[in-house]
């Protein structure tokens, strides 16, 4: 897990502002949910994690490729689900990232988020698993954002839990 800073040329986001969350309507197989969540603190030995945290209570969620090691996280401040997601190599050094497209409601909500984030720590969490983290620096997104610094491997897989399709 590596932490960055989150804004517009390094995006962070996800959707779930105050409970509700934003999802599309047709009928294309969606994905794993996305949390955005303050992340609160660190938890050794992960007592209490939960593979499903509930959005709407605080939680601790493993931290992906760290075994043993996990975050206490508020709720989710934006959950997205049905999102376009793919891995790509934009890096010399060999890392990956994944670059995902919202639809017109997620970007609204997602945006509420950031404003709202702003300045402040959050993971987004996947499964139970904080897949990445940082700070937020950007108040708004133009329907986009992408998540870095993963292997190939695991910006393949994250991909495809995002979106099946």
């Amino acid at each position: 897990m590596f932490k960055w800073v989150v804004g517009v040329p390094l995006a962070l986001g996800l959707l779930l502002a105050g409970g509700a969350s934003a999802t599309p309507s047709s009928s294309r197989s969606v994905g794993a949910v996305l949390q955005v969540r303050r992340l609160l603190g660190t938890e050794r030995g992960c007592a209490g994690w939960k593979s499903e945290p509930p959005g709407d209570r605080s939680a601790v969620v493993r931290v992906e490729g760290q075994p043993g090691e996990c975050y206490r996280v508020g709720v989710a401040d934006v959950s997205l689900k049905g999102l376009s997601a793919r891995a790509v190599d934009e890096s010399l050094l060999g890392l990956w990232v994944v670059k995902v497209t919202m639809n017109e409601a997620q970007s609204a909500a997602f945006n509420r988020m950031a404003a709202r984030d702003y300045h402040k720590v959050v993971a987004c969490v996947v499964e139970g698993a904080a897949i990445f983290d940082g700070t937020m620096i950007a108040k708004q997104f133009g329907g986009s954002f992408q998540m870095s610094n993963f292997t190939e491997q695991s910006a393949r897989r994250i991909a495809r839990e995002l979106d099946p399709a």
